[in-house]
Parts: structure tokens; C-alpha cells; sequence
């Protein structure tokens, strides 16, 4: 079994965004973790930390099952797939109000 050991990003910046994909920008110089949108750092609740980082260290796109099954492996599908559907919703919600 392989481990991975990396350090968390201590702050995503939005390069560009269209209504359909987003570049971000990860900076993992410091411990800790953050988002910034234009030059304003916006908390982030750590279910949508984690499932930004987990999509950044991605090769290729990933189906939401999957990505709810890893993010969630302890919770029944269904309730996997709530948690997905709430951690997007909240970084939607926060690209939304820029």
C-alpha cells in the first residue's frame, strides 16, 4: 500500500472561470488552507477544502461517485453523494457572490 504524504495548500487562487470549468492556482508554502478570489481570501468548511484538493491532485476528470466514494468511504452511497452535492454547492455558492 502506497502513502502519500503531502502538505496542504495554504491557499487556492482563481486563475479564470467559465460557467462550465475553473483554473485555480495552488500555493502549498505554509501550513493551513484558503481560497482567494480575486485578492480576497475566503474561508473554506473542510468538506470543500478537501474536495478541492482531492480534484486538484487528479490526473483526469473524475465522476461524482467516485469522487463521493473516496471523499466519504465510511457513508452509504447515498449519503456520500449528499455530502458531495453540499461540499459543491458551498464553493459554488462562494464563486457566486464575486
Amino acid at each position: 500500500m502506497a502513502i502519500l504524504n503531502f502538505q496542504k495548500p495554504d491557499k487556492i487562487i482563481l486563475q479564470k472561470a467559465t460557467d462550465f470549468e475553473a483554473q485555480f492556482e495552488f500555493r502549498p508554502l505554509e501550513p493551513g488552507f484558503g481560497l482567494t478570489i480575486g485578492h480576497e481570501s475566503v474561508p473554506l468548511v473542510w468538506s470543500s477544502q478537501r474536495l478541492l484538493a482531492f480534484v486538484a491532485l487528479q490526473k483526469r476528470p473524475v465522476g461524482r461517485t467516485y469522487a463521493a466514494g473516496m471523499l466519504w468511504p465510511r457513508a452509504t452511497e447515498r449519503k456520500a453523494g449528499a455530502n458531495l452535492r453540499t461540499a459543491l454547492w458551498r464553493i459554488q455558492r462562494l464563486g457566486s457572490a464575486w
